[in-house]
């Protein structure tokens, strides 16, 4: 059953600094390792002709690693698929989509993401939704993975401020 969560949160971070952060691999790497459980993996960074940029990573849990309820759905090492597409469109917004596929369980997710200039830096603002297809538990599961994603987006978008403040001369 399908569960969305929508978030916002402010930046001091322009928008197009941002993107040019999402195009630099070392800052995949150093975000990867400040989150690294699941033994992540960066598996691809590119950048379009169109100026997409598209991140996929690859992060695996062991059992010890997962919560109860997503002990119930998946035995052994979970493998979870992110994939981050980011693209600065005419209107100056910077627009983002992410998905996320648990091959082997009944659980998906997917994001829509806009980062819009503000007087102060920028305006991050999104709906997620994760889909966990089980009958009478898949709510409640959907439900917890929600609530992770949205805290862990937030933490994501302070470690991104952070390493940007720190990477700029």
């Amino acid at each position: 059953m399908p569960r969305s969560f929508d978030l916002v949160a402010e930046s001091p971070t322009p928008a197009p600094r941002i993107l040019s952060t999402f195009r630099d691999e070392t800052y995949w790497r150093a975000r990867l390792a400040a989150f690294g459980d699941g033994r992540p993996t960066l598996d691809s960074l590119t950048t379009a002709t169109d100026s997409t940029t598209t991140v996929t990573m690859t992060l695996r849990f062991g059992v010890e690693q997962l919560p109860p309820p997503v002990n119930r759905l998946h035995r052994g090492t979970l493998r979870v698929v992110h994939t981050e597409s980011w693209q600065a469109r005419d209107d100056g917004i910077l627009h983002g989509r992410v998905v996320v596929d648990a091959p082997g369980t009944p659980m998906s997710g997917h994001g829509e993401l806009s980062v819009t200039p503000t007087a102060n830096g920028s305006r991050l603002a999104g709906r997620g939704t994760v889909d966990v297809r089980l009958p009478v538990i898949g709510g409640m599961v959907a439900g917890f993975v929600a609530g992770q994603l949205a805290s862990g987006i937030r933490d994501i978008q302070e470690f991104t401020d952070v390493w940007i403040a720190q990477a700029s001369p």
